[in-house]
């Protein structure tokens, strides 16, 4: 194994050892290159919590303080991001878009070789063979979110063997090559514009929500 991939190693084996604990507080272990974090998914924190974390015991330790935990208005991009999150880890990492997508990790950082330009994705994913990035926008900015998914589609094939360890980490089996771009942003019944038009390689789902429920349309156009 990658010896970057350590820390995302032992988030994996954390989650699944205090499954019902984190379930109970509503909170995930987010593996990075040099540490760990501890998530909020609750609606009324999204995506807020503890970076730098390096031991099991720190993990334990910062769960019972996330409670304690303030955030103003949670932003639209964090209470989808940890909404999505938490309904995968309820189904067994399944998103709740896309046929059979399985969720990997999230806001993943790398620096871009050739600018050297930290790059984060929001949500990585696999499926049948292929790496999916996804990016998450709470309006239709369609030149930033293709930018973004570019950017990140860059790095992975920069970074080769690391995608494909952390692939082989959640026990997934990625070609090197395949890459999906995926983009969800709110649902628009008389959009002007789909980035079937801009870009075909791009796949494209709407959101719509309700209360603290949301549904994704997958644009057909």
């Amino acid at each position: 194994m990658d010896s970057k991939l350590k820390f995302f190693k032992i988030a994996k084996e954390l989650n699944k050892k205090y499954k019902q604990l984190l379930e109970d507080n509503e909170a995930h272990i987010r593996g990075n290159l040099n540490s760990m974090s501890l998530i909020s998914l609750n609606k009324e924190t999204p995506e807020l919590g503890f970076s730098g974390i390096k031991t099991e015991q720190t993990i334990i330790k910062k769960i019972e303080q996330l409670k304690n935990k303030k955030l103003g208005r949670p932003t639209p991009e964090k209470s989808l991001q940890a909404w999505i999150i938490k309904k995968s880890l309820e189904n067994n990492y399944i998103l709740p878009f896309g046929n059979n997508l399985k969720f990997i990790t999230s806001e993943m950082a790398l620096f871009r070789q050739s600018d050297n330009k930290r790059i984060v994705n929001d949500i990585l994913a696999f499926d049948d063979g292929v790496l999916y990035i996804i990016e998450l926008k709470s309006d239709r900015n369609m030149k930033r979110l293709k930018e973004q998914v570019d950017n990140f589609e860059q790095i992975i094939k920069e970074n080769i063997s690391l995608f494909s360890e952390l692939c082989l980490l959640n026990n997934l089996q990625w070609d090197e090559k395949s890459i999906k771009k995926v983009i969800v942003w709110p649902f628009s019944k008389n959009a002007r514009y789909t980035f079937k038009e801009v870009d075909d390689k791009v796949v494209e789902y709407g959101y719509i929500k309700n209360d603290n429920l949301y549904e994704f349309i997958k644009n057909e156009n």
